[in-house]
């Protein structure tokens, strides 16, 4: 489980997760972390089409997926690749929770550096 983890938080290249890890996400197909404040209207334009980085960050949420290519992980444009869905966000809940319940001092010790909330504090 700790692998896995790791892995999701970066290990590899990029993390999975926006706001924590190593090179997380910037650009989430999501319309929450999309489009700009109000009073402002959210369009494609401006919302999931813009170039910019998500005026907001999706902290914990998983995307869906990542090709290897650094250019797909910041670009909203790649839908498929930094898109937001229940069914991958509830198994990586259930992973931290069960991490969650490891004896004290074992998760903490695992993530030094990778910046996550663990059940008492956060890390980094």
């Amino acid at each position: 489980m700790q692998l896995q983890a790791r892995y999701v938080l970066g290990d590899a290249t990029h993390s999975f997760i926006p706001g924590f890890g190593k090179n997380p996400p910037t650009h989430v197909q999501n319309q929450a972390a999309s489009c700009p404040a109000s009073p402002a209207t959210c369009t494609a334009v401006n919302g999931l089409l813009n170039p910019d980085s998500n005026p907001r960050v999706l902290y914990g949420a998983l995307v869906e997926a990542y090709d290897g290519d650094v250019d797909t992980w910041s670009d909203t444009r790649s839908l498929n690749m930094t898109r937001v869905v229940v069914e991958y966000n509830a198994g990586w809940q259930g992973l931290l929770a069960g991490l969650n319940e490891l004896s004290s001092g074992v998760w903490e010790q695992c993530l030094q550096g990778q910046g996550i909330i663990t059940k008492d504090h956060a890390v980094c």
